[in-house]
């Protein structure tokens, strides 16, 4: 009787706990829906895995909304996007499951939807690369261990694995071997892998739409992009966003992108900001950029600064180098009534150093100009060193004025004034600095007539 008391129990417990969890994954379900409704789908995504944790079992509703949450943030002309493999798994089991039911019992709509993002993922060949030989040559790969990575390629390519070929170019593409990264490219091709298009219209810009062309016969996203670009550039405008709609029909980034320009040019506000959103939400730095720029100055919104710097977060932290400029410039003049901060403007600039040298370092000489020279100057020089040209005029005149305490040197103002002028040939008011130089003479230099002279007939055209 003992037993069966205690078994009586357990069972209770059991039966109580995995209703409590059902509660639980209730709620987190309602919370996945009301993100997904807002369009916050990453939060969406969130209480959607935690729903799959409080019930410890896959569910279809919990997966259709996953799916359309991940599609919703996945780039699905980048096959490198970090939702895609998670798209991929949950799409595969979503449509084994649908394949399962019988006709009557299957959900048309959502099958409708999941079978159109599964066709672009098969247009992708993401299968290919799931197999464990493949992921071995991939992580060799990306150690740039190429001489260990070929052969295991190879031997996947033997085997008829497109992205093995595919990634063979890439390898011989970096080892600076055009034309065995084609070859491979062409192999791809033929077993139709469509990035491989991607990358001989990026070598082969002769047959660049040819190659655009055969990408979209493929069902690759990036194809119908690049075909409007072209069309773009050419001034079709119609063309153009014919093409960018059908690559953003198949979830491309890019395409959401070319649309949203095209109706930004429009002057078609709400449908181009809409686009814009779309884009950056799969990760359009570009499109984040954009938005950071449009609210920060009330382009055709109202204005909001501390939105547009939220998108110019997002995209400096996603690498784009112009966002982390408008970051340290905000800060560094206090503008859009942000306090001046020279800790934070000096932050984004180091780390737009670590992307341009050139560019970080100049706008870092800038910072401290005013209050600490030798810091600047060694800042600008740096820059200079690194090929930028304006920061080569500008260490020039620190030299030639003695500006912020600096030794005055003459034959250094001198040197980089000239090397300014041979690379620019720009007529301009530091030639009469060189005039200056030469006639008087001093910190470090003879007095040259004859130069000033030269210098006199230069600036006098």
């Amino acid at each position: 009787m003992r037993k069966l008391y205690t078994f009586l129990i357990l069972i209770f417990a059991f039966t109580f706990a995995q209703a409590q969890n059902d509660i639980k994954a209730r709620i987190e379900f309602e919370e996945a829906e009301k993100a997904f409704t807002e369009e916050n789908y990453e939060t969406a995504i969130k209480h959607l895995n935690q729903t799959e944790k409080e019930l410890g079992r896959w569910t279809p509703n919990v997966s259709y909304l996953k799916i359309e949450s991940l599609y919703a943030v996945t780039d699905m002309g980048n096959f490198g996007a970090p939702t895609m493999q998670p798209l991929y798994e949950e799409v595969t089991q979503y449509m084994a499951y649908l394949n399962k039911l019988k006709s009557d019992d299957v959900p048309m709509e959502k099958y409708k939807v999941v079978y159109g993002i599964e066709k672009t993922l098969k247009a992708l060949k993401l299968e290919e690369r799931q197999s464990a030989d493949f992921q071995k040559a991939k992580k060799e790969h990306d150690a740039k261990n190429y001489d260990i990575a070929i052969p295991l390629y190879e031997k996947l390519a033997q085997k008829g694995n497109s992205w093995a070929m595919r990634n063979l170019g890439v390898v011989y593409e970096v080892k600076k071997d055009n034309e065995k990264a084609k070859e491979w490219y062409l192999k791809a091709l033929e077993n139709d892998n469509g990035d491989a298009a991607e990358k001989l219209a990026e070598i082969d810009k002769d047959n660049a739409q040819k190659y655009y062309e055969k990408a979209t016969q493929l069902g690759y996203p990036y194809g119908f992009y690049g075909l409007g670009w072209y069309a773009d550039k050419d001034g079709n405008a119609t063309k153009a966003m014919e093409y960018y709609q059908q690559a953003a029909d198949l979830g491309s980034a890019d395409g959401l992108f070319g649309l949203a320009v095209l109706y930004y040019n429009n002057k078609e506000n709400e449908k181009a900001i809409s686009h814009f959103k779309k884009s950056q939400l799969k990760g359009n730095l570009t499109a984040i950029f954009n938005l950071g720029v449009i609210y920060c100055n009330g382009d055709r919104v109202p204005k909001n600064p501390q939105v547009g710097m939220e998108y110019y977060n997002k995209a400096a932290k996603g690498g784009f180098l112009n966002a982390m400029k408008n970051l340290g410039e905000i800060y560094e003049e206090g503008l859009y009534d942000v306090p001046k901060d020279d800790e934070k403007a000096a932050y984004w600039y180091e780390k737009m150093s670590d992307i341009d040298k050139g560019l970080g370092y100049e706008k870092l000489g800038g910072l401290y100009r005013s209050k600490q020279p030798k810091k600047a100057l060694e800042y600008y020089e740096g820059a200079m060193n690194a090929g930028q040209l304006r920061s080569k005029y500008l260490v020039a005149h620190i030299y030639f004025s003695g500006e912020g305490g600096i030794t005055k040197d003459y034959a250094k103002a001198i040197k980089y004034y000239e090397e300014y002028y041979n690379s620019e040939k720009k007529n301009e008011s530091y030639i009469d600095n060189l005039i200056e130089m030469y006639n008087r003479g001093g910190n470090g230099i003879e007095k040259d007539k004859e130069k000033a002279k030269y210098w006199k007939d230069i600036r006098r055209k």
